[in-house]
């Protein structure tokens, strides 16, 4: 959760100890506009697991960290490492998450809601639906 020592991007990470707290991950839909998952929390000792936003964010280009910085996470959700092995996504950027107030999934205040678990493709799947405009955000 710390700052990563050199950020070279775009990253491919295959653990989620190379994530960091705030990394941008940008989605293609099939329309040709963009989308934004955000890191927004890791959770202690996983490797393979993360929580990302979908951020409040479309454009025609992909999202720069300057794009970002004020869209706040419309959904958020656990999920894997297969984001990147596997769906084939990079991290390009890193700008501060805007969720402050926003339920965590860590912590003792937790235990008890529902929380959303995303495998990797529905993951890039809510992305894609909200970059082509599809969902109901």
């Amino acid at each position: 959760m710390g700052t990563r020592r050199a950020a070279a991007y775009p990253l491919a990470p295959s653990s989620a100890t190379a994530l960091t707290v705030g990394d941008i991950i940008p989605v293609q839909g099939g329309t040709g506009g963009w989308a934004c998952l955000q890191v927004v929390e890791l959770l202690p000792r996983k490797r393979v697991q993360f929580v990302v936003g979908l951020l409040d964010w479309r454009g025609d280009h992909p999202p720069a960290p300057d794009d970002v910085v004020a869209a706040a996470p419309l959904r958020r959700a656990l999920t894997g490492i297969e984001l990147f092995t596997v769906g084939g996504l990079t991290v390009t950027g890193n700008a501060v998450p805007a969720d402050a107030g926003q339920e965590r999934w860590q912590g003792p205040s937790y235990v008890g809601k529902r929380t959303l678990v995303w495998g990797w493709k529905a993951a890039i799947g809510q992305a894609e639906r909200h970059a082509d405009r599809d969902d109901v955000a």
